[in-house]
């Protein structure tokens, strides 16, 4: 019986081509463009969702106030305030640091293969603390230990890089050179990050200090990331680390008319809603994506209402065949299976060609 139906609906699209046509196209039309902005704002929305701890990682942020006027503020902090905040709050399960040394300096690197001496150079270097690789998610596809960051003068390099300058994954315990710093190893390889990260490293240094104690309240200039435990509260916690933060850089201000913010920054926030000094990169825009939702949203009720007007339109010819049929003796449920059955093949050929666009304008 389906089948018949199934016939009958087809001979009818047949024959009105041209109608055919216009839903298809309208309906293809608006699914395309509500698929690639809902697929945009779903990508935007996804920043660093990949850490299984994303919901409990925070960021120090720090607003420098000079004599009642606000300074700056800046996605980095100082390099021993988060050491300190973790002895002193039991809510803080880790912290991790990371210092982008790329910004003092281009790293060069040195390293033997078969007789020739070869150098490259890279920008994107952090130093980061052994603890990084427990709060954060790295896929280690080659590794000498659990904790490859653990090891003095080591360095964790991405899969990228391993096949630029190495032509190989197999790269643990290849020793380099790095240019003023001395002899370092690879201790491990990482999958390369997804884009949908804050982060951009192609190599993490195990860390070592660029600063000395007069550093310490002064160079607000490394990233702190706070891991809290489950049961943390989250908003007592972010107004006891206000006043930690305070009384911790009160010598240094005070003596200079200075006076500082130190404030809590969730990861999953930082990607849409902070537009800091000192960010990894260029930031997305939270009113730009909702708005995208929106139009999306817009697009389709419009695709929709398009061909329902048109089945509207088409609705007086319609009456007419249904009448001649209902003489010769069709049945009410014939004649409703056959127009659900023609409403469906639009739908889905509609919907084919809609995600057959999207694949080729994706990049």
């Amino acid at each position: 019986m389906i089948k018949n139906y199934t016939k009958v609906a087809f001979r009818h699209l047949f024959k009105h081509k041209v109608f055919t046509l216009i839903n298809i196209l309208g309906l293809s039309i608006g699914l395309t463009a509500t698929g690639l902005l809902c697929l945009y704002s779903n990508y935007e929305l996804s920043y660093d969702q990949s850490h299984e701890k994303a919901s409990r990682i925070y960021r120090l942020t720090h607003t420098r106030i000079s004599e009642g006027a606000q300074q700056y503020s800046s996605a980095t902090s100082f390099p021993e305030l988060g050491i300190e905040l973790k002895n002193n709050f039991a809510a803080i399960e880790s912290i991790a640091r990371l210092f982008n040394i790329g910004n003092e300096f281009t790293p060069v690197f040195n390293y033997d293969r078969a007789g020739n001496r070869i150098s490259f150079s890279e920008p994107r270097v952090f130093l980061a603390d052994s603890t990084f690789l427990k709060i954060f998610d790295l896929e280690m596809l080659n590794a000498a230990n659990e904790n490859p960051l653990s090891v003095k003068n080591g360095l964790i390099i991405s899969q990228s890089l391993a096949r630029k300058v190495f032509n190989s994954l197999d790269v643990v315990g290849e020793e380099v050179e790095w240019k003023g710093q001395g002899s370092y190893t690879i201790t491990g390889v990482f999958a390369d990050l997804p884009k949908n990260s804050h982060f951009d490293f192609e190599i993490l240094a195990t860390w070592f200090n660029v600063y000395g104690s007069r550093s310490l309240k002064r160079w607000d200039g490394f990233y702190n990331y706070l891991l809290l435990n489950e049961q943390a509260n989250r908003k007592l916690l972010q107004e006891e680390i206000k006043g930690f933060a305070t009384a911790y850089l009160s010598e240094y201000n005070n003596s200079r008319s200075l006076s500082s913010i130190v404030d809590l920054q969730s990861l999953s926030s930082i990607h849409l809603h902070s537009h800091l000094q000192n960010e990894h990169e260029i930031n997305g825009d939270a009113d730009v994506t909702y708005g995208l939702v929106i139009i999306a949203v817009f697009i389709l009720m419009l695709a929709l209402i398009n061909y329902i007007n048109l089945s509207t339109a088409n609705a007086i010819e319609r009456a007419k065949e249904v009448g001649i049929r209902k003489v010769i003796g069709s049945q009410k449920s014939q004649l409703m299976w056959q127009f659900l059955l023609e409403s469906f093949f639009i739908m889905c050929l509609s919907s084919v060609s809609a995600i057959t666009a999207i694949q080729m304008a994706l990049p």
